[in-house]
């Protein structure tokens, strides 16, 4: 049986009226609702957010298409990298 990952397995302590643990979340939520392994969600997750620093939602808007397409493959999600990348924009 598969253990989900929680917020703790990613380092997110969720604090309440903490909107930078809430973001978070949020994005790690969004990259697991797809159709794709867990693992590869959150090696996606640490790229956006450990390795590249967008853990506010105006330093994810702040990234091109093009940018957050590169990212995203990076982790792994090449999948669903341009639609992601149009959706993850709007966050």
């Amino acid at each position: 049986m598969s253990r989900y990952i929680s917020a703790t397995d990613l380092g997110i302590h969720v604090k309440k009226n903490d909107e930078e643990s809430l973001f978070k979340w949020l994005l790690a939520s969004f990259l697991f609702g797809k159709r794709i392994s867990q693992k590869i969600a959150a090696q996606t997750w640490r790229v956006l957010v450990e390795t590249h620093g967008r853990d506010t939602p105006r330093k994810l808007c702040n990234c091109t298409h093009a940018e957050l397409v590169k990212m995203l493959g990076e982790g792994g999600y090449a999948r669903y990298d341009e639609s992601t990348a149009d959706r993850l924009a709007l966050l």
